[in-house]
């Protein structure tokens, strides 16, 4: 089951990424929307505070959403992006870094580059999640997109997209 969350959470990571950091906006494509927000005002418990204030001090401009029953807080720290997922009792269930390719491990951003030579890693995003690191890594050369799924030392090709000419957008993607 956590292997079926991973791939399906992995793929729509994939999706938002490609649609919100790398590409204009087109009519088609809709950016997926991780949270819900219930009210305006959302009543975080204390001890889910008191843990998140404890394992992210340094966490910058926090905003609390509610998706189910837990709590998602979106910041930042470490120049980078973070969202992570707390349960009531305030175990964490996940955290997404969202960076670029100065927050690879020096060991995958080789890897990478061994494989894609001419291609630039423009995002990636670590996902830690049952004492699993899984990092999707997106990168590009003049005619390709790709978006690779990272865990451990298994490199999965999860989307490839052919760009129709050199400059980049939803529009112009075909999918290979």
């Amino acid at each position: 089951m956590t292997t079926r969350f991973i791939s399906r959470f992995s793929g729509l990571l994939i999706s938002t990424l490609f649609v919100s950091n790398s590409f204009s906006q087109v009519s088609e494509f809709k950016n997926l929307q991780p949270a819900i927000i219930i009210g305006t005002h959302l009543k975080v418990y204390d001890n889910i505070l008191t843990e998140f204030r404890r394992l992210y001090a340094g966490a910058q401009n926090v905003k609390w959403s509610k998706v189910d029953n837990n709590y998602l807080a979106e910041f930042f720290m470490n120049e980078q992006n973070q969202r992570v997922l707390l349960n009531p009792r305030a175990d964490l269930l996940y955290q997404i870094s969202y960076g670029t390719e100065k927050h690879l491990p020096v060991d995958i951003r080789k890897a990478v580059k061994r494989i894609y030579v001419e291609y630039t890693i423009s995002s990636v995003a670590k996902v830690q999640e049952a004492n699993r690191i899984i990092w999707i890594v997106n990168a590009e050369d003049s005619t390709t997109l790709v978006s690779l799924r990272v865990e451990g030392n298994e490199f999965e090709e999860t989307q490839k997209y052919a760009k129709s000419n050199s400059k980049c957008s939803q529009a112009n993607l075909v999918k290979q």
